[in-house]
């Protein structure tokens, strides 16, 4: 892997951290904030896996 891939896992990584973070330990709107963030986080990898899927050889 290159390594600007991973630092998009590393910041995709760190986006789950805390959502689930805010989603144990936050009140009610922190929780919604934190399903947000795992929406997003869950694109993030979709898209970082099929750009490494789709590069050419």
């Amino acid at each position: 892997m290159k390594k600007n891939v991973m630092k998009k896992y590393f910041i995709e990584q760190a986006l789950l951290v805390v959502a689930i973070l805010l989603g144990i330990y936050g009140n009610d709107f922190l929780k919604g904030i934190s399903g947000i963030l795992l929406i997003i986080a869950t694109v993030m990898l979709f898209f970082i896996v099929a750009d490494e899927f789709s590069e050419k050889k």
